[in-house]
């Protein structure tokens, strides 16, 4: 199993504390900074029975992902979460007021490519994993968060969506024949995101559980037409 991900940390640690429990084989993590390379560390509580390992690796995901496949036996799960968190900039000026907290041309080019081109980077590799199955995690957003945050988490949910789809019909087509399924922590409208601690920690068990379902090998167009569409291409709300 391999975990890409920086920015949601707490998501990250449910999520690997669940593959823990499931007896994996290995769980290795990669992270872009050292500071949460180390938080991961201590919060999933490794056993003697699962190699663990959490690694740094900036900006150079393919190079670490290539690094597994060749040196390190490959891998059967990838789950892939942003690396960095939804700007807060305003997403228009207002008459006789300051745009610098607007959000720029190269703001939204950072967005596309921190929220969108990451997950392609790590989908591109993985789907050439023979029966691969690959999670995308889309931005986590709470009632705390703005209306130009939700909105800009709901573009990314969309768009993501759309391409959680065509890889999953075009992965149909592959030899390797990967399994493609999003779970999205972004819902329709900002009233239903979780309101209290209760609700959050509802919210997380349900992430997990979502992750570990789309972690469950999908079955190849070969065995089964049917099935195979089922399990592919799908979009989870937790």
């Amino acid at each position: 199993m391999v975990m890409v991900g920086d920015s949601m940390r707490k998501e990250l640690a449910a999520i690997g504390n669940g593959f823990m429990g499931q007896d994996v084989a290995a769980l290795t993590v990669l992270t872009r900074s050292e500071d949460s390379a180390r938080e991961l560390q201590h919060a999933i509580d490794a056993t003697d029975s699962v190699a663990f390992d959490v690694r740094c690796v900036g900006d150079d995901i393919e190079g670490a992902l290539d690094h597994i496949l060749r040196e390190e036996g490959g891998f059967d799960v990838v789950v892939s979460s942003p690396f960095e968190r939804l700007p807060l900039n305003a997403l228009a000026g207002e008459r006789h007021k300051s745009w610098d907290r607007v959000l720029s041309d190269q703001q939204f080019r950072d967005l596309v490519n921190d929220q969108l081109t990451h997950h392609f980077r790590v989908a591109r590799i993985s789907a050439l994993v023979p029966n691969c199955q690959i999670v995308l995690l889309t931005p986590d957003t709470s009632l705390a968060s703005t209306r130009e945050e939700f909105a800009l988490a709901l573009f990314v949910k969309n768009s993501l969506h759309a391409f959680t789809v065509t890889l999953g019909v075009e992965g149909e087509r592959l030899p390797t024949v990967p399994a493609v399924n999003q779970v999205q922590l972004t819902r329709r409208a900002h009233t239903e995101e979780p309101s209290n601690d209760q609700e959050l920690a509802e919210e997380m068990t349900r992430l997990v559980h979502a992750v570990m379902q789309c972690a469950v090998p999908a079955p190849s167009p070969s065995e089964s037409r049917y099935l195979s569409k089922i399990f592919r291409g799908n979009a989870v709300t937790v």
